[in-house]
């Protein structure tokens, strides 16, 4: 069976653990349901070549049982993975702690924010968001700031990555 367009093939096989850069996966919440449907046991574990806290939260809304930033040690790799096939889970301290606030589980941009970045990932010009919604330029630009500083995204590589991981670009 193939899964997320080819990339993925799975034989007769039904992993335990399913380790996946939801930095290179394109449309991770299709991946995810893919490959649970053909594996409903599989544990989801993100090891992020770019992780961010948007990227934490958004993995542990599509249920994965851990998130990790490939820079961690081997050994904390190996304890991390030993905890969740033992059935709990793990979450990267600089990411768990922020995570646990209130409100962590949740996007938290507002609608207007998402829509921002959104249309700003499609290749959209800030003049041009700022007609289509009926906005001032600097409305948008306040928008982007305020987003991409909630989300943790640096740069516009950053938020390009976030909307594939997000499915915004499919």
């Amino acid at each position: 069976m193939a899964v997320a367009g080819g990339a993925i093939a799975v034989i007769d096989a039904r992993p335990d653990l399913v380790i996946v850069d939801p930095n290179q996966e394109s449309a991770l919440e299709d991946f995810v349901a893919q490959v649970g449907e053909a594996c409903p046991e599989a544990r989801f574990v993100a090891c992020a070549s770019n992780p961010s806290l948007e990227l934490a939260r958004f993995c542990m809304e599509l249920d994965f049982r851990g998130f990790l930033p490939k820079s961690l040690s081997r050994e904390a790799m190996i304890r991390a993975l030993a905890v969740i096939v033992a059935g709990g889970s793990y979450v990267d301290r600089q990411f768990g702690r922020r995570l646990m606030r209130p409100g962590g589980g949740r996007s938290p941009l507002s609608r207007r924010e998402e829509t921002v970045l959104r249309r700003m990932s499609e290749g959209s010009s800030a003049a041009e968001i700022a007609d289509g919604l009926g906005i001032s330029f600097k409305t948008v630009d306040t928008h982007r700031v305020r987003a991409m500083t909630k989300l943790d995204l640096a740069d516009r590589r950053a938020l390009v990555r976030h909307a594939l991981a997000r499915g915004w670009l499919a």
